[in-house]
């Protein structure tokens, strides 16, 4: 990074000198140092694994990183076209969105490493995060490709696209502890038809996780041009709220009703079905829906699952580097099936970055 770099302010990027920011953590500011051993204690107390906190710690070292600077209510992931994010921003809410389209190749350390920045620098215990993740791999229709079962999840990874889907759900896993441990609000939204439960790291976040809500609600409720049914998972009782009912069908074919998939007989003489023209579009929230979201975002924000006790809220430095260094480095906190050690590669080989006595914590080659 030459002369500077890029500091949130206010939901903006504005460029700030390297000389005005904190180097080691003896020089951090000590509301932020008490904000990073909260959540690191958070995270421990979560069972997340080594690799995410090791990534947390090493942004919190970099003196090129900003962290805690209180910049995001609202954040949206997998945005598609944006719809959420652009009625966030009309109503004044401070907001990051992200979009594979937008970015880097799955897998992207450098994307990984900014969504998880972001998260670092959303407003403490006041904030929540939109999650559309990616469904092609995970739905009924293309079940004739992707073949996963209950007893066999992760699908014919020989195909890219399902290889991806399995890599960006650990990923959102991932992200989804990082969420917690900063005491933001989330949901995590897919077709109702989507088998993504079945994921072993989705399992066993729901495991770690104290509770989790879900909920059903039709699009076409919302002013869809088609019936689509969601599913959507959050720490939040408030999902419960975009339920709207059950679907009269006199009320979506007023509303204009399509239907996104056709039926046909296969070779064998077997009714089977396939996408139409219709069905692509499927994937973008209809403007009611993100206005729905745009009211309820002060209770995504508070009414979140509080699970945290108050013997966390203490500045104890020593603490969480004694918690971080006993937990060993082994393969499966890796979490290779998120890609995750390009990540921690990328930020360990920091050219800026300020370890000092830290450098014994960190591995110099992977495993």
């Amino acid at each position: 990074m030459p002369e500077g770099i890029l500091v949130p302010t206010g939901g903006e990027y504005k460029h700030q000198p390297v000389q005005s920011l904190r180097v080691g953590m003896e020089l951090m500011d000590p509301a932020k140092r008490w904000k990073l051993n909260v959540v690191l204690q958070r995270l421990f107390l979560l069972g997340a694994p080594k690799v995410l906190i090791a990534c947390v710690l090493l942004l919190a070292l970099s003196p090129t990183t900003p962290v805690f600077c209180e910049a995001y209510e609202f954040i949206e992931l997998f945005s598609g076209t944006g719809w959420v994010t652009k009625v966030m921003k009309a109503n004044g809410i401070p907001t990051a969105s992200f979009d594979i389209l937008l970015g880097e190749h799955f897998p992207g350390k450098q994307d990984a490493m900014l969504v998880l920045l972001t998260i670092l620098n959303a407003k403490m215990d006041n904030f929540w995060c939109m999650i559309g993740l990616v469904c092609s791999s995970w739905v009924t229709i293309s079940k004739g490709t992707h073949c996963r079962e209950p007893w066999a999840p992760l699908g014919m990874t020989q195909h890219q696209f399902v290889a991806d889907g399995n890599a960006l759900t650990s990923r959102a896993c991932l992200l989804i502890l990082a969420i917690s441990a900063m005491g933001g609000g989330w949901l995590l939204e897919q077709p109702s038809t989507s088998c993504v439960e079945w994921h072993p790291r989705v399992r066993l976040l729901w495991r770690l996780l104290p509770e989790v809500f879900s909920a059903k609600w039709w699009a076409c409720m919302y002013g869809a041009p088609t019936a689509k049914r969601h599913i959507g998972w959050s720490n939040c009782k408030t999902i419960k709220c975009l339920d709207l009912g059950r679907m009269v069908r006199k009320l979506h074919t007023k509303k204009g009703g399509l239907k996104s998939t056709k039926t046909y007989r296969n070779k064998e003489g077997k009714k089977s079905f396939a996408g139409n023209q219709h069905l692509k579009g499927t994937g973008t929230y209809p403007p009611a829906f993100a206005k729905k979201l745009a009211r309820l975002h002060t209770r995504f924000c508070s009414k979140r699952t509080l699970w945290f006790g108050t013997h966390l809220e203490v500045d104890n430095w020593e603490l969480s580097v004694h918690l971080f260094e006993e937990l060993p480095w082994e393969e499966a906190d890796w979490w290779p099936d998120a890609a995750m050690e390009s990540v921690f590669c990328y930020l360990r080989g920091s050219k800026d970055l300020e370890l000092g006595s830290l450098r014994r914590l960190f591995p110099t080659h992977l495993p």
